[in-house]
């Protein structure tokens, strides 16, 4: 897929982003509380064997960490008790913000099987999205490089 496909905005509580026409949105439920201090505020669905993107929004006062940089070692860290396979991890800038990538993998009973996750967290302020953007690994890879042409256009307000 080329960078010209990159043809929809996902637009919503300060955070904005770019995806590919080929995905639609569905219904987030977004007075959904996720652990009392999370929402979700949106649900991307690509065409690949059991896609999906979910966007969350949270502040950092609920968790009990002063950055997201905290907040991202302990999300590695649980990971990795919770067995979570972390294939790469890294940061890079994007329109001037630190966005803190992983890719990582495990078995989903819900499939009978192994998903990979490009998981992006980033923050401005208080307010903190993750975006989880996973597939079927099978598909995953061969996918990748939308994934990551969708982060690259990331911007909060």
């Amino acid at each position: 897929m080329r960078r010209r496909d990159i043809n929809k905005t996902f637009s919503k509580e300060g955070i904005t982003f770019e995806y590919p026409g080929d995905w639609f949105e569905v219904p987030a439920g977004a007075d959904k509380l996720l652990n009392g201090y999370a929402h979700e505020i949106g649900v991307l669905i690509p065409p690949i064997n059991y896609g999906n993107v979910i966007i969350q929004k949270y502040n950092l006062q609920y968790l009990g960490v002063n950055s997201v940089q905290e907040d991202w070692s302990k999300t590695i860290d649980w990971m990795k008790k919770d067995n979570i396979t972390i294939i790469m991890q890294n940061t890079t800038t994007v329109n001037g913000l630190t966005i803190y990538k992983m890719i990582n993998s495990g078995y989903e009973p819900a499939y009978n099987g192994t998903q990979k996750m490009l998981y992006v967290e980033v923050g401005k302020d208080q307010n903190v999205y993750i975006i989880q953007l996973y597939s079927e690994s099978s598909s995953f890879d061969s996918y990748l490089s939308v994934f990551n042409q969708v982060v690259s256009t990331i911007k909060i307000k």
